[in-house]
């Protein structure tokens, strides 16, 4: 008697198959062999959110950072609520300048907070919007951050140089201020950096 094994059985093994390989050559530093397996376990198994984070490693240590950008966007707007994804995207992105790329990226990210809500998601993307040259829109994420997560001192800080590249000094200087009453006591260097920010700014928006 002979028993049929279903296609979607022998599809899963064969990406599983792939995917183990593509794991092993990203430890080895095989990158390219990395990609290719992992790309055709991409294929065979969509929904599998470690196989495209994996291949987006893949693509960045083998020279192809776009690619990987456009991996995680990819697979962040299908999976939203994914945070190793939304982190390995908003590193990503902190490290290129190719604004067409970083534009669809950005909006997957902003989409992915509303799923997420994590206080260092909000830090990065209010990060992200700055290095854009996008104060406003940095303003807003750090707002609903706080909103969210209470003043953390890290939220306080990107909404502080946010506001200061926005020109709105007195109100960087009040934000600022805050910051050193919210500074875990370990952070000296960044209580320096606030102190030398507050220095800087003229002399009214300390007053």
């Amino acid at each position: 008697m002979r028993v049929e094994v279903p296609e979607s059985w022998q599809q899963q093994r064969r990406a599983e198959e792939l995917a183990g390989s593509g794991y092993r050559a990203l430890a080895g530093e095989r990158y390219r062999e990395a990609v290719e397996r992992l790309s055709e376990a991409r294929r065979l198994v969509p929904e599998r959110t470690d196989v495209a984070n994996n291949l987006a490693l893949a693509q960045w240590q083998a020279g192809s950072p776009e690619e990987a950008i456009r991996t995680l966007t990819g697979g962040l707007q299908e999976h939203p609520a994914n945070p190793r994804m939304a982190q390995n995207l908003a590193h990503f992105l902190l490290r290129r300048d190719n604004e067409s790329v970083r534009e669809e990226g950005m909006k997957v990210l902003t989409r992915a907070l509303e799923e997420q809500e994590r206080l260092h998601l909000y830090a990065l993307v209010g990060t992200l919007y700055r290095k854009m040259g996008r104060p406003p829109q940095a303003i807003s994420i750090y707002r609903s951050g706080i909103a969210r997560h209470g003043a953390h001192w890290r939220l306080l800080v990107g909404l502080g140089l946010a506001l200061e590249a926005d020109g709105q000094k007195a109100r960087a200087a009040e934000v600022y201020r805050r910051v050193q009453k919210e500074l875990p006591e370990g952070q000296r260097s960044l209580r320096k950096s606030v102190e030398a920010r507050l220095e800087d700014l003229p002399a009214g928006s300390r007053n």
